[in-house]
């Protein structure tokens, strides 16, 4: 067995380093008050208000960049929202400015500063996809979902690629739904070669060729109520194929078909998030959904509690609606007033195509067909005041009828 060391005082003190005390006057003098960096939460709060005008939105707060396209940043979003959030703004700006990662703690509070900015700014409205104009009711405006903010102004003088004015324009919100539009080129032979373009992808009828294009008019046009467009057709018409290329039009390539909602409280969220609610293969109609569908048309509001907190998160909407399906079943009459048949032909074998084969040409198509659809409707939006005081009997206002253009 090792015996243990015995303890040798006199040896220790021996290895004992001095503490050397500073001479008075040699301490390294504090930098002043002044000169000192400013703590992580006050820079990320300048950055912010440097970079930032901060406005809500049904009681949320939101940011839109000085220098910038006019797109809403939302303050309590995650990396899954179409623009991004303004935590992710002040975090890149942090760290590409002053080469620093700022911490939670400081994050928190600079946002907090910022929120109650964006809580006593005021209201302002917010909009996706389609906006009147500020100041002309005769014009709208098309968000064509780019990252530098090019817009379409729509008016019944014709239409023109431009920027919203920051301060003066409509102020757009995105979500992941707002897929990019291409950008619109007018066709050489006119509006009419464009649709004509249009026709040969889809199998309409000559009979509901005009009522799509009538209901993609009316998905051009603010804040107003639409008929609900419903492709039907045997097997093997090509039901969501062409839902998809009619209602991607204004919403994007390949836009987002869904399967119908399980509730009310679902129907909310999904319809608020994107332009067009279009719902795909329904085999039925349920009371509640008919109900529902008639109101996202004319106009509806849903109040939802934000999970783990005492807020309310206030929807409002009013979307055109696309359905496919081969048999709804007897409908309610508000639904039925409100639906538009557009009967799908079947196609014939010789000039069937791949998916692949129609996808490329309808999105080398697009540009030309939303370019027609822009003139058509600028020609319309035109004759829109003389076709309202020739009416001998006025329709209801999402009736086909009400939408249809005589010249398409």
């Amino acid at each position: 067995m090792t015996q243990a060391p015995t303890f040798n005082p006199t040896a220790a003190a021996r290895t004992v380093v001095p503490f050397q005390r500073p001479e008075m006057g040699t301490e390294q003098p504090r930098a002043p008050k002044s000169e000192r960096q400013p703590p992580q939460a006050e820079l990320l709060r300048v950055l912010g208000q440097n970079r930032f005008r901060y406005l809500h939105h049904n009681g949320a707060p939101y940011a839109v960049a000085y220098a910038g396209p006019p797109v809403a940043v939302p303050l309590h979003a995650t990396a899954h929202t179409g623009t991004g959030s303004l935590r992710q703004h002040l975090i890149h700006a942090s760290v590409t400015e002053h080469n620093r990662t700022p911490s939670q703690s400081a994050l928190a509070d600079a946002l907090a500063a910022l929120d109650a900015l964006a809580m006593h700014a005021p209201e302002t409205e917010l909009h996706l996809r389609v906006a009147p104009d500020p100041h002309d009711p005769a014009v709208s405006w098309l968000d064509l979902g780019r990252a530098d903010g090019e817009s379409v102004r729509l008016s019944p003088e014709g239409w023109q690629l431009t920027y919203p004015d920051v301060e003066a324009g409509p102020i757009w919100r995105r979500s992941r739904l707002i897929r990019p539009l291409p950008r619109p080129d007018r066709p050489a032979g006119g509006w009419q070669a464009g649709i004509e373009e249009f026709a040969a992808l889809l199998p309409f009828t000559a009979e509901t060729l005009p009522l799509a294009v009538g209901w993609l008019l009316a998905a051009l046009r603010p804040a107003i109520p639409r008929p609900i467009a419903y492709l039907t057709g045997e097997q093997g018409t090509g039901k969501s194929t062409s839902g998809q290329m009619l209602a991607g039009v204004v919403e994007g390539a390949r836009a987002p078909l869904r399967q119908a909602p399980e509730g009310p409280r679902d129907l909310g969220p999904t319809t608020a998030a994107g332009w067009v609610l279009a719902l795909d293969n329904l085999s039925g109609m349920q009371g509640w959904l008919s109900d529902a569908l008639c109101r996202v048309v004319t106009g509806d509001a849903q109040v939802t509690r934000a999970l783990y907190t005492d807020d309310d998160n206030v929807l409002t909407y009013q979307r055109p609606v696309l359905l496919t399906g081969i048999d709804l079943g007897a409908l309610r009459n508000d639904l039925a007033e409100r639906m538009m048949p557009l009967e799908l032909q079947p196609i014939p074998r010789h000039k069937r195509r791949t998916a692949g084969t129609l996808w490329t040409a309808y999105e080398r198509a697009h540009p030309r067909i939303l370019g027609a659809l822009l003139d058509l409707a600028a020609t319309v939006w035109a004759d829109l005041p003389h076709a309202a005081a020739d009416l001998t009997e006025r329709p209801r206002p999402t009736s086909p009828n009400c939408c249809t253009p005589s010249t398409a």
